[in-house]
């Protein structure tokens, strides 16, 4: 017997008497699993606390869920689905705030110079420019022609591709945006689609 297939079955046990309401069973899983799990969670979050978080609300959704939940392959798989899951749902909540904030904002009158806010969006968009100029040459044109306010059908029809394409190209790009230059770019993302 290989050591996944033994670990798989010792997991298997363990979920039935976490489902039958085992403590003890859920200290066990709770001790196997917290490190990864976090190491996973800090890994996509760079923030301690929001990590422990993720990683707290994951156990805690085991244990309340613990009668309705169905593991099918493997609770080591499903704990890091959930995790991922958590993740993904926070972090689109904080996308959302951060939109709302800068929405807010713009609401209260700016006391600097108007000179200085246009030379500071200047920076930005030229550093926006830049940073798309170095992406992959479908990736960039659909940055571009986004930046220029085409929408996906509009830019699908110029560049004969189909809108799903379009659209993956853009998320795509954004990505590679985020992961070289981190939340700024994509601060400048967002702010490019919505306010100019």
């Amino acid at each position: 017997m290989t050591e996944d297939f033994i670990q798989e079955n010792e997991d298997r046990e363990l979920f039935r008497r976490i489902k039958q309401g085992s403590e003890e069973a859920f200290r066990v899983v709770y001790g196997k699993y917290h490190r990864i799990l976090y190491a996973v969670a800090l890994k996509m979050l760079k923030d301690r606390s929001a990590a422990e978080n993720a990683v707290q609300h994951v156990f805690v959704k085991l244990w309340i869920g613990r009668q309705e939940m169905t593991v099918m392959l493997s609770l080591r798989n499903y704990l890091y689905t959930m995790t991922r899951n958590y993740i993904l749902n926070y972090l689109r909540s904080r996308n959302t705030e951060l939109v709302h904030s800068y929405r807010l904002a713009q609401l209260i009158p700016e006391a600097s110079d108007p000179l200085d806010a246009q030379i500071e969006r200047e920076d930005l968009l030229q550093m926006l420019d830049t940073v798309i100029a170095g992406l992959p040459t479908q990736k960039r044109q659909v940055m571009y022609l986004r930046k220029a306010g085409y929408s996906n059908p509009e830019i699908a029809e110029m560049l004969n591709l189909s809108v799903n394409t379009v659209r993956s190209h853009y998320q795509e790009g954004v990505k590679l945006l985020k992961s070289r230059f981190g939340h700024i770019v994509l601060l400048i993302v967002i702010l490019q689609t919505l306010f100019l």
